[in-house]
This record gives C-alpha cells, structure tokens and sequence, in this order.
C-alpha cells in the first residue's frame, strides 16, 4: 500500500536511508526536508510503501514554483528512492506511483550519478538536457588532500566491510567551528533572517523572475529554510554583490564532502546575475575560490552548470570543465513544452540537503560558523 509521507514516518525512513548507505539525517533533519519547505503547499512530500504495518520504502517529492515573468510552473523534485534492502524494485512502484498522482508540472532528478542514472529510463523518466547536462566544473586547489582520500577509499574497499565503516571521517581538520565566514573583497555576506538583506533578496528574486526562462524562488523565505537545516546548521553561505541597496549579482555555497575518506569541498548551489547587469558571469567564480582557499577547502565544484554559464566557459582558466558519461538529469513531464523555457542549474536540484556534510560542525554546534 502506497501512501503520503507523514511525520510519523520519519523515523523508519531514516534508518531504511542509513541500510541503504546514503549520507544520515537524524528524524529532525529528515521533518525539516519534508514538511518546512516554504514551497510545498498541499503537494505531498513524498510517499512511503507499507507493508505489514511497517514502512518498507520511500520516495520524497519536493515542490518549487518557479517564475518567467507572468507564467507560473511546478516542478516537484524526486529525492531518496529508497527501500528495504530485501524488497528490490519497490523503488521503481512507489516512482511510478509518483507520476500517476503528482501535482506539479514536471517530475525531474537533477542529481543521478553514475549508478543510478541508468534506472530512470525504465521508470518512464528520460534524459532532456543533451550533453549539458553531463557538464561539471570543478578547481582543484588542494592535491595532495584530493589524492589521499582517492586513496584512503581504494584501502578501505580492499578491506572488510566492518574496516570500512571503523575507518574516521578524513579532512575534519580542515574546517572548524571556530571559523569565521571569509571576508571576500567586493561582497557581502548575507543574512536572510535581518531585514535588509532579506528585503533586497526578495527584490533580486523579483528581478530574477523577469527573464524569458523560467526561474527558481531567491527569496529570503527560501534562503532561510536552506539555512535551517537542524543536522547541519552553518554549511551554507549566501554572498551578495550589491549595487546601490540592490542585489546586483548572488552566489551561494555549502560546504560538503563526497565521501567519509575524501577531504572538505566547496559546493557551489547557485550563481544568479541580475537582468541588465553588465558583468562577466564567469567573474564570479572568484567567490567560491576565495572561499575556498580562505576555509582550506580541498576543491570547488558545480555539479550542474546551467547552460548560459556553459556558454561562457572557453579559455576557462584553472578550472576543469567536466564531462561526465553518463545523464544526471531526467524528467517526466506532462507537458514538455516548458522544458524548452528551462535552464536549470544546482538551486532547482536536492543537493542542499542530499550532499553528505562536515559532521563534526553540527556535533561542536556549528551555528557560530554562520554567524
């Protein structure tokens, strides 16, 4: 029996979360995922199989609306297919069962990796976005650290599955709680919670919504709830370039890592430029690398580049344009027209809160990271 998710779930659906292998989020964590997104409105949050009184899978569905001047769409964002490890396939049910009674526009995934993307043709979800959407960016400032994580990986899958899960965390040190935000020349950081950046960011989103291509929520009410999240309170930062009391430029980052054997990374979440503005979109690659190299970071990374940005990345220097072999991109839609007035980039997809974080930050009370 298929159902929508109630808070009553969260429980089993983290431990079901932790079988399966993917990054933990505490009971708290997963509430703050599926019922405090501003934009959910009476769309269910996901549905969960239940079997003999128990919870057995899940699949979580979050909503965004997103703006291109006067038009109005919904996409709902596919995340966590999961299931009971001796219950193969129910995943692809509760996916299917998704399409058949969703609300919204679109269904799309915009972060499949190379395991999972080849599933989503056979739940009715196909590839859209061509060869961009194989496209990464990624700085590499910190080798040495990259090239012991590979390794620490390759000893530890060479082991016993028992010595895989005993070996720490690796590049903890990198960032503590006693870290300041960097101070980066030219920006500002910014606070949704005060109320004049939050009044500036819901102007810049206003702005944002004008364009031709349909455009996610950047208003103060959305950075908040990112911020919020209860397991990971500090990892994301918001750095505005203001222009006479306006947001002229926004980019916002988190910190993360990809595995518990790889050393910290900096995230790159989105990367929006005011209509009108006169500026090189790719000047503002400078914020996350001086982010960056501030905090110690091993790399920075964009794991989905929106296309206009793609357009600019000739002669890039420093930076390695990546191109994956495989689609991290799907979409079931309902109407497929609007796929061509979408430029998607990180902001519409679930690595806010589906990428594996610092643990340590939360443990020491990392809210003083943000302050």
């Amino acid at each position: 029996m298929f159902q929508p998710v109630a808070p009553e779930h969260v429980t089993a659906i983290a431990e079901i979360n932790r079988a399966c292998g993917f990054p933990e989020r505490s009971p708290e964590g997963w509430k703050w995922v599926l019922f405090d997104n501003p934009e959910q409105g009476d769309e269910p949050a996901g549905y969960v199989a239940i079997r003999e009184g128990q919870v057995v899978g899940f699949t979580g569905t979050q909503r965004r609306i997103l703006r291109a001047g006067d038009k109005r769409i919904s996409i709902i964002v596919g995340h966590t297919m999961i299931s009971d490890l001796h219950r193969p396939g129910l995943g692809f049910k509760l996916a299917r069962h998704t399409f058949k009674v969703h609300g919204g526009n679109v269904v799309v995934t915009l972060n499949n990796n190379a395991l999972s993307a080849p599933l989503y043709p056979r739940i009715g979800m196909e590839p859209w976005l061509g060869e961009s959407g194989r496209v990464a960016l990624e700085r590499t400032l910190d080798w040495p650290a990259v090239l012991t994580g590979s390794a620490r990986r390759k000893m530890a899958r060479a082991d016993s599955e028992e010595a895989l899960r005993s070996v720490p965390e690796y590049g903890l040190q990198s960032v503590t709680p006693s870290d300041a935000p960097p101070v980066i020349e030219g920006l500002s950081l910014l606070d949704p919670e005060a109320a004049e950046d939050a009044e500036i960011l819901d102007d810049f989103s206003d702005r944002m919504s004008q364009s031709e291509v349909f455009q996610p929520d950047r208003s103060a009410r959305i950075w908040r709830y990112r911020q919020s999240d209860p397991d990971h309170r500090g990892a994301m930062f918001l750095y505005g370039l203001k222009d006479k009391g306006r947001l002229s430029a926004l980019v916002a980052v988190s910190i993360g890592k990809d595995t518990k054997f790889s050393p910290a990374c900096l995230e790159i979440e989105d990367m929006a430029i005011a209509p009108g503005m006169r500026m090189a979109p790719l000047a503002l690659l400078r914020v996350p690398e001086a982010f960056a190299r501030q905090m110690r970071l091993a790399r920075v990374r964009m794991r989905r580049v929106p296309n206009w940005m793609q357009a600019q990345l000739s002669g890039l220097k420093g930076w390695r344009v990546r191109h994956r072999n495989y689609d991290s991109c799907h979409v079931h839609a309902k109407d497929r027209g609007i796929l061509d007035q979408w430029d998607p980039g990180p902001m519409e997809s679930d690595f806010f809160f589906a990428l594996r974080r610092m643990p340590h930050l939360a443990e020491a009370g990392a809210g003083s990271v943000a302050a």
